[in-house]
C-alpha cells in the first residue's frame, strides 16, 4: 500500500487525470452522438450498436492512453536518473509492482466508467441484454490491463519515452484493421486486436433495405483466459527484467 500511494504521488501535475477524463468526454460525445439520428426501423438492437462502436472506438483510443499512463509512470525515474538510488533503498520488485498496481487500477476504473456510461446511453431504450454491460467491462479491463503490462516494460527499458508512445499509435491502427479482416488472423495474435476478439457480437447489414442485424454470441471465455494469460506472464516477465537490471545498475 505503501509503495501505491508513493507511485500515485509521482503522478501529481503530470496531466494523467485530465488524459484520462479527455479521452472518457469524448467517448461520451461519441456515444450519444450515435444515438442522436438512432432509427429502429434500420436495425435491431441499439445497446449492440452502442457497444460495438464503443469498442472499435477505444481500439483507436486505449492503447495510446495506457502507453500514456506507461510513461508517465516510468520517465520520472528514468529522466532524473534516480532509479539506482530507489532500488537502494527498496526492493525492485516493490517499484514495479507499485506502477502496475496503479496501472491495473486506472485500467479498470476507466473500464467501469465506459460501463456506466453504457448503461446510461442505452436506458431509455428497450430490449437491453442483461450480461452486456458486464460483458463490456471485463472486455474493456482484460484489454487495457493487457496493454498497460506491455507498454509499462517497454517504458521501463526505453531511455526515450517517444518510441513506446509511437508504437502504441501504430498498433491502435493494426487493431483497427483487425475489425474489417475476420478472416486473417491478425486479431489473435497481437493484444491491440483483443476488442475484436472479445466482441461477442456480429453485425449483418443489407444495402437493399440499409438495415443492420446485430446477433449476440456466447462470450469468448477462452481468449479472453488468453489475454488475461498474457497480462500476468507479461508482468512477471516485465518485473524479472526489471530487477535484474536494477541488479547491473
Amino acid at each position: 500500500m505503501i509503495y501505491l500511494q508513493v507511485e500515485l504521488k509521482k503522478l501529481k501535475r503530470r496531466h494523467t487525470a485530465a488524459a484520462f477524463l479527455l479521452t472518457l468526454a469524448f467517448l461520451a460525445a461519441y456515444t450519444f452522438w450515435c444515438l442522436t439520428d438512432v432509427n429502429p426501423g434500420q436495425l435491431n438492437d441499439v445497446t449492440a450498436m452502442v457497444e460495438m462502436n464503443l469498442l472499435i472506438i477505444n481500439t483507436v483510443f486505449s492503447p495510446v492512453l495506457m502507453a500514456f499512463l506507461a510513461s508517465r509512470l516510468a520517465d520520472m525515474e528514468l529522466a532524473g536518473n534516480t532509479l539506482k538510488w530507489l532500488c537502494i533503498l527498496q526492493p525492485p520488485a516493490s517499484i514495479y509492482w507499485g506502477k502496475a498496481a496503479v496501472g491495473l487500477m486506472a485500467a479498470w476504473l476507466f473500464a467501469g466508467v465506459q460501463s456506466v456510461l453504457f448503461f446510461a446511453a442505452c436506458a431509455p431504450f428497450p430490449g437491453l441484454n442483461p450480461g452486456c454491460f458486464l460483458q463490456l467491462f471485463v472486455t474493456l479491463a482484460a484489454v487495457c490491463s493487457a496493454l498497460f503490462a506491455l507498454q509499462l516494460n517497454l517504458s521501463l527499458r526505453s531511455s526515450s519515452q517517444l518510441a513506446p508512445l509511437f508504437l502504441a499509435i501504430g498498433a491502435a491502427f493494426a487493431g483497427l484493421f483487425s475489425w474489417f479482416l475476420p478472416v486473417f488472423p491478425l486479431r489473435y495474435l497481437i493484444p491491440w486486436g483483443y476488442f475484436s476478439v472479445l466482441c461477442n457480437l456480429s453485425m449483418t447489414y443489407t444495402e437493399s433495405t440499409r438495415y443492420t442485424l446485430y446477433e449476440w454470441k456466447n462470450y469468448p471465455l477462452f481468449w479472453l483466459g488468453v489475454i488475461l494469460l498474457f497480462s500476468v506472464i507479461t508482468f512477471r516477465r516485465g518485473c524479472r527484467r526489471f530487477q535484474a537490471s536494477a541488479g547491473q545498475i
